[in-house]
C-alpha cells in the first residue's frame, strides 16, 4: 500500500531534483532523521533511521513525505495510510506545513488514525523550520470525536511507544486508583516503579492498574484477563484501546469507579488533561449500558477517598 500524492506532489518533487542539478551544486544538503511507522500489529509507532535530503525546507518536506509515500510493508511495520485514502500537495507556510487529505480520511478507525497522525508528525517535524503541522479532511480542518478542531501539531502532541530504542532503565513514583471495598469510590495507592524508557509512562500506569492494589483496603477495577491493546497521548487526550475482555467485570464495582479509576490514574501524568477508552478500537459504545466511551473524561476528585 502507498500513501497517494497526487501528481501536482510529483510533478514538485520532479521540479525541485531537477533545479538542484541545475544549480550545478555537487551534493544536496542531508542529515540523519527518522521515518515513523505503524508497527505490525497496529499497537504503536516503529521507525527507520534514514539520510534526509534537501536544500530547504520545501524540499526536505518533499522528501520525506515521498520517502513516507513508497512500499512500507515489512516484517516490523503497516503502510500509514489505507489505500483508498488520498493526500493532496502540501503546503508550507510561516514555519507551518499543511497536508490535504480527501474524505476517506474520515472512515479510519481512530486506533488507526491516531497512529497515522502521530507517524506523520514525528516524521515532519524533525525538519529544521518546520514548527507545526496541521490536517485537513476534504478541505475542513481535521476534528477530534467532540468535533473540536485538533489545530497545529507538533512532536510533542503525540506520545507513543517505540520498540527499537534504548532500553535504558528509570524509577518513578504513580498514583494509581483502586475501587474501595464497597465499590462505590476509590483509593488512590502511590506506587514506585522502576521501567525500561521505551515504555511510555501511560503503558506503565495501565500495566500496574491491571496487577491490582498491594493495600487490603482496595479492590482492582480491571479484570486480569483484560489485554491492553494500545495507549497513546495527542494533544492531552490519552487513548487507551482495551480488548473486549474489559467487559467482563464485576459488577459489585459501581461503573464509574471503573471507569475513573483508569482516568483519575492517567490524569495524574504531565500532559494528560482527558481520557478516551474504546474496546478493540470501537468507542461508539455504551459501557454498561450507561457511560458512553465516546466522551473525553477528565479526573473526578468527588469519587476519591469515600469511606468503605
Amino acid at each position: 500500500m502507498k500513501i497517494k500524492i497526487k501528481p501536482i506532489l510529483a510533478a514538485v518533487i520532479l521540479a525541485a531534483s531537477v533545479s538542484m542539478a541545475g544549480c550545478g551544486k555537487d551534493k544536496t544538503a542531508s542529515y540523519n532523521a527518522y521515518l515513523y511507522y505503524i508497527n505490525n500489529d497496529a499497537t504503536g509507532l516503529t521507525r527507520e533511521g534514514i539520510t534526509c535530503r534537501g536544500d530547504s525546507t520545501q524540499e526536505q518536506v518533499l522528501y520525506l513525505l515521498k520517502r513516507l509515500s513508497g512500499e512500507q510493508s515489512g516484517a516490523d511495520r503497516q503502510p500509514i495510510l489505507p489505500k483508498d485514502v488520498t493526500m493532496s500537495s502540501p503546503e508550507i507556510r510561516d514555519h507551518q506545513v499543511y497536508l490535504y487529505f480527501d474524505d476517506k480520511y474520515a472512515d479510519m478507525k481512530p486506533s488507526q488514525e491516531i497512529l497515522c497522525r502521530g507517524a506523520i508528525v514525528k516524521t515532519l517535524m524533525q525538519v529544521e523550520g518546520v514548527k507545526g503541522i496541521s490536517f485537513f479532511v476534504d478541505s475542513k480542518p481535521l476534528t477530534d470525536a467532540g468535533g473540536k478542531k485538533i489545530g497545529i501539531m507538533t512532536d510533542t502532541s503525540f506520545s507513543d511507544d517505540l520498540g527499537n530504542v534504548e532500553d535504558e532503565s528509570y524509577q518513578m513514583d504513580l498514583n494509581l486508583y483502586f475501587s474501595n471495598k464497597k465499590g462505590d469510590g476509590l483509593v488512590r495507592e502511590t506506587r514506585t516503579v522502576r521501567s525500561a524508557s521505551n515504555i511510555s509512562t501511560p503503558k506503565l500506569v495501565m500495566r500496574e492498574l491491571l496487577k491490582g492494589p498491594k493495600s487490603k483496603n482496595a479492590r482492582t477495577t480491571l479484570p486480569n484477563s483484560v489485554v491492553l491493546n494500545r495507549i497513546s497521548v495527542m494533544d492531552g487526550v490519552c487513548y487507551v484501546n482495551l480488548g473486549s475482555s474489559f467487559n467482563d467485570q464485576d459488577y459489585n464495582i459501581g461503573t464509574e469507579v471503573v471507569i475513573y479509576s483508569i482516568v483519575n490514574s492517567l490524569t495524574e501524568l504531565p500532559g494528560i488533561t482527558s481520557v478516551q477508552i474504546s474496546i478493540d478500537g470501537n468507542s461508539d459504545l455504551l459501557y454498561r449500558n450507561s457511560m458512553p466511551l465516546q466522551i473525553y473524561y477528565e479526573k473526578n476528585s468527588d469519587l476519591v477517598n469515600r469511606q468503605s
